[in-house]
């Protein structure tokens, strides 16, 4: 004799049909796919961050490096180092000590889709000095630096005394 719960249960169809199935992944496929977009756009922006957090670690060395005098091993003995250097294009930005000398300058490249423009306050030379024990960079004015890249925009400002914001 049957139980009364297992008779029940006989007349339903187990598992799923085909239009439930296509359904469930229509829906899986949608959602994955708006979650790659949102994603790759993510990763760009965060490429414009991290170039800009870079640029603004290096400003932040060399400009402790003048302060501290720091002299590079590169300096020849007889020159007194005068500051440091950094320059910059459209595609990189590089840093050299200005002591007398052919000194090869450390450059560095940012990441591919992204630019770098200096404000018209900038020197028009595409250079700026921090000079060395305290005496601050040779800029006017105030000198705003903007990284820009896949729809992203971060900027730093390099101030008159060399504070870097």
């Amino acid at each position: 004799m049957k139980s009364p719960v297992r008779r029940q249960y006989e007349f339903f169809p187990k598992g799923f049909t085909l239009i439930e199935l296509l359904v469930v992944f229509g829906a899986i496929i949608i959602v994955g796919s708006i979650g790659v977009f949102y994603f790759r756009g993510f990763g760009r922006r965060q490429t414009v961050t991290q170039a800009a957090e870079t640029l603004r670690t290096q400003l932040t060395r060399v400009r402790q490096k003048a302060l501290a005098g720091e002299r590079p091993s590169a300096c020849p003995i007889s020159n007194a180092l005068e500051s440091y250097r950094f320059s910059w294009d459209s595609t990189s930005y590089s840093v050299t000590p200005q002591c007398g000398g052919a000194i090869l300058p450390t450059t560095t490249q940012l990441p591919a889709n992204v630019t770098l423009a200096a404000s018209v306050d900038c020197p028009a030379s595409g250079y700026l000095e921090f000079g060395t024990l305290a005496r601050g960079t040779d800029l006017t004015n105030d000198c705003l630096l903007t990284l820009s890249g896949a729809g992203s925009t971060a900027s730093l400002t390099i101030k008159k005394s060399g504070n870097i914001e």
